[in-house]
């Protein structure tokens, strides 16, 4: 009884109560908790809160509207926050916006049916003078944030960007964030530096190592040019290997240093001269000259200027030799007395259409001679058998 006497009396002791304000240790966030009075102890009011409060050093972001009603409800012996800080705004980094593809790759293009060229690649990127190449996009400021006690918090330092440097370019005058090419070229980046090189130079065969070659600059191929592949070159062109039966044209002129040797499907076109060790099963056509040193066979060869075929020992055989100004050739034809065509004062293409139309009549005079055969034919049985069936008139009448 004595033991239930004294547990009584605890519990019935009076105490008072208390407000407990803690901040956060980074300062973004103050909690309170109103401990309830016992007995007929003390019981805090909204007065002695705002006391402590302003003890802890409190002076933003206070929630003045929940400290009232947790006094009013008496909402106590629970923690509530009763303010909060505002956190900064991080400034956003700047950044180097490319107008190329800095990592160009061998991925294939698609055609509108879904299907993959793994020789268009386009690993060459093709500039104009004034093109943009890169832009600098300026960070965005952050803005500060402040503690629960006041203090401002500055958003966090970013690391800088540079302008990258560059091989022929330079600022746009209109815009100095800009970079832009200074002369016409093909641009890579190597480094943290931007070159525009004035002449394209591949140093291996045009294959599936590097796909089509589309340029806009003199280019330089220091390997063959492979069947089946293009190259597309505005200005002049130089291959120091073979170009094999593959479509090739160049807005200047075209020099194949180891001579060019197709298999009857290839085109090699140019605004300028063609000068090239020899040509075999190929058709070459030329708005100036056209300049041969060693064999020609099984090819058409068409110049608006002339055709020069200079070596004494070059072998002419099986092919045409079209020259508006002229055909300059030593020496033509074979012992298998394999036939030659030569044709001066005529342009290539009309002689071409010519021959195509030649083409087509000799077909169409084939085709009307086995068409006669056939129903002299058909009479001679009919006459020879005293009479026909309906099948063999029909067909007489559809021969006719």
């Amino acid at each position: 009884l004595r033991t239930l006497f004294k547990k009584k009396e605890e519990e019935e002791k009076d105490e008072d109560g208390e407000v407990i304000v803690k901040v956060s240790d980074d300062e973004m966030k103050a909690v309170i908790y109103v401990k309830g009075p016992k007995g007929n102890g003390y019981e805090p009011t909204l007065n002695d809160a705002y006391d402590v409060i302003r003890k802890k050093g409190i002076t933003y972001g206070l929630n003045d509207d929940l400290l009232i009603k947790i006094f009013e409800n008496k909402a106590f012996n629970r923690e509530f926050v009763i303010a909060k800080g505002k956190k900064f705004v991080q400034t956003k980094q700047g950044k180097i916006k490319y107008y190329f593809r800095v990592n160009p790759d061998l991925r294939p293009l698609e055609d509108k049916k879904g299907n993959l060229d793994y020789r268009n690649v386009k690993l060459i990127q093709n500039v104009n003078k004034g093109d943009k190449l890169c832009e600098f996009i300026p960070p965005e400021k952050g803005t500060p944030g402040k503690t629960v006690t006041g203090k401002t918090v500055q958003p966090e330092d970013v690391k800088e960007i540079k302008m990258p440097s560059g091989v022929n370019v330079e600022r746009d005058p209109a815009n100095e964030n800009i970079m832009i090419a200074s002369i016409d070229g093909t641009v890579r980046k190597v480094g943290d530096i931007i070159e525009v090189n004035p002449v394209l130079v591949i140093k291996s065969d045009v294959d599936f190592s590097t796909g089509n070659v589309e340029s806009h600059i003199p280019t330089k191929i220091l390997g063959d040019v492979k069947s089946t592949f293009k190259v597309n070159v505005k200005k002049e062109l130089e291959v120091r290997g073979v170009i094999e039966d593959a479509e090739v044209y160049a807005g200047g002129g075209i020099v194949a240093k180891s001579g060019i040797i197709g298999k009857g499907n290839g085109k090699v076109v140019s605004e300028g001269d063609i000068s090239a060790k020899g040509c075999q099963r190929m058709t070459l056509i030329s708005r100036k000259n056209i300049i041969l040193t060693e064999r020609v066979s099984d090819s058409t060869i068409i110049a608006e200027g002339k055709v020069k075929i200079k070596s004494r020992r070059a072998q002419v055989f099986r092919c045409k030799l079209i020259g508006k100004d002229g055909v300059e050739v030593r020496n033509v034809g074979n012992d298998n007395y394999d036939p030659v065509d030569v044709v001066v004062g005529m342009q290539g293409e009309l002689f071409l259409e010519r021959e195509s139309l030649n083409v087509r009549i000799r077909q169409l005079k084939d085709g009307l001679d086995r068409t006669e055969k056939s129903i002299k034919l058909a009479h001679k049985m009919q006459a020879f058998k005293g009479g026909t069936g309906r099948v063999r008139k029909d067909s007489i009448i559809k021969l006719q």
